[in-house]
C-alpha cells in the first residue's frame, strides 16, 4: 500500500503502521474469552485485511481511481472462500436464505475497502509530511478521525501509531475524508478537516505558530 518518501530518504510505510498497531491492549487472563476481547481480535484481522489488499498506491498527481477499484474488485471476486461463507450464512433460516442479498452486500464491501484504502493512503502521505517537520512538533500527537493516534518520537521511524480500538467503527466513516486533531498531552491545539483537495501543509504551518506562542507563554510564566 502507500509509501511516501521524505527529503531524508526515510518513509513510513503500511508495514511499519501494521507493526505499530498489532499490539492489542493488555487483557486480564479471565477476560480472554469475553466478547470485547474477541471483538479486538476481529478488528485487528479487519485491519490486516485492508493492509493486505496490495492495491496500487493512490497517485495524487494522476487519477488512478479506476485501477485501484479494479485491483480491489479482482481480489474479492477471486476469493472463493468469501462466496462460500456468504452461501453458508444464507443457508441459515434466520437469514431467510437470502444469498442474493449477501452477494449484493459484497459490492458494498468493495466500496468500503476502496474508501478505507484511500484513507490509509492519505494518512500515510500526511504522516510523512509530519515526519519532515518532526522537530517542530516534539511531544505532539496527531489523531486521525478518532481512530489512529500518531505520536512524534525522537528516533526512526520518528512516529509511533496506535489504534483507538474503542472507536474502531470510525473506519466506516471515512468516505468523504477525515479530520485530524493535534494534541499536546490532553490539550487540543488545532483541528483540520482533510479531503483529497485539502492539503495538510497549511494546517502544519498554523500548528507550528501555535506551538511557538505556547512556548513563549511558558517562558514568560
Amino acid at each position: 500500500m502507500a509509501k511516501a518518501d521524505n527529503k531524508n530518504g526515510f518513509s513510513y510505510t503500511m508495514l511499519m503502521l501494521l507493526t505499530d498497531v498489532q499490539k492489542l491492549p493488555d487483557i486480564r487472563e479471565d477476560d480472554c474469552n469475553n466478547e470485547k476481547y474477541r471483538d479486538l481480535q476481529y478488528y485487528f484481522k479487519t485491519i490486516q485485511c485492508i493492509i493486505d489488499l496490495n492495491a496500487p498506491v493512490i497517485d495524487f498527481e494522476n487519477d488512478n481511481t479506476e485501477l485501484i477499484r479494479e485491483s480491489i474488485n479482482n481480489k474479492i471476486i477471486c476469493n472463493e472462500e468469501l462466496f462460500g461463507f456468504t452461501y453458508f450464512i444464507s443457508s441459515n433460516p434466520n437469514f431467510d436464505y437470502s444469498w442474493y442479498y449477501l452477494r449484493r452486500k459484497i459490492n458494498d464491501f468493495q466500496i468500503f475497502l476502496f474508501d478505507v484504502h484511500t484513507f490509509f493512503c492519505m494518512v500515510l502521505k500526511d504522516i510523512n509530511k509530519i515526519i519532515l517537520r518532526q522537530s517542530e512538533f516534539k511531544d505532539v500527537h496527531f489523531i486521525f478521525h478518532d481512530l489512529l493516534d500518531v505520536k512524534i518520537i525522537d528516533s526512526p521511524p520518528f512516529v509511533h501509531s496506535t489504534i483507538n480500538w474503542e472507536k474502531f467503527n470510525q473506519i466506516t466513516k471515512v468516505k468523504k475524508g477525515y479530520f485530524i486533531t493535534a494534541k499536546y498531552d490532553e490539550d487540543t491545539l488545532l483541528s483540520f478537516s482533510r479531503n483529497k483537495n485539502a492539503q495538510i501543509d497549511l494546517f502544519l504551518d498554523n500548528l507550528f505558530k501555535i506551538r511557538q506562542l505556547n512556548n513563549k507563554s511558558s517562558t514568560f510564566n
